[in-house]
């Protein structure tokens, strides 16, 4: 049976009560969150919106091999003068959700299943590469498919 956390009302506890509350109640394993609700009926529900903080990488002309992108969630890439690439993504976990800017007026192109490590490579669902235009805010959302160990294009401007 799921157990049912309203996290407005540990808030003001600060973060370790909130984890000790969390481990506390995690009899079974299986734990509903609301935020800004008191009634979850899902492992994570918010009334409002979600927000994934803007992590700046630096990708370079050519091929961007395997980047490193630590725990965001939010990538705008940066650097590139002329025409690049993006092969792969480290840091992939099931259901990771990932989503990247270009913050440079330069062509880019997500390349699919190439040259990065096998389980940093992308599935762009075209069998082919997907070429965005020299345009700067073109964005793209991945998911990490943990059984497939890819990252997998969902969706781009």
């Amino acid at each position: 049976m799921p157990i049912n956390i309203p996290l407005p009302q540990l808030a003001d506890r600060g973060l370790y009560a909130l984890l000790a509350e969390i481990l506390r109640r995690s009899v079974d394993g299986t734990i509903n969150a609301g935020f800004g609700n008191l009634t979850p009926k899902t492992s994570v529900d918010s009334v409002g919106a979600f927000s994934a903080r803007r992590t700046a990488v630096t990708a370079a002309n050519g091929a961007n091999s395997d980047l490193a992108i630590g725990a965001a969630g939010y990538v705008g890439l940066v650097g590139p003068t002329g025409a690049f690439s993006v092969t792969g993504f480290a840091n992939g976990s099931d259901g990771r959700i990932l989503t990247i800017t270009s913050e440079v007026a330069q062509a880019m192109t997500i390349t699919n299943l190439a040259t990065s490590g096998a389980a940093n490579q992308i599935i762009t669902g075209t069998g082919a590469n997907v070429v965005a235009g020299a345009v700067q805010g073109v964005s793209m959302t991945f998911i990490y498919n943990g059984t497939l160990a890819k990252w997998c294009l969902v969706r781009s401007t």
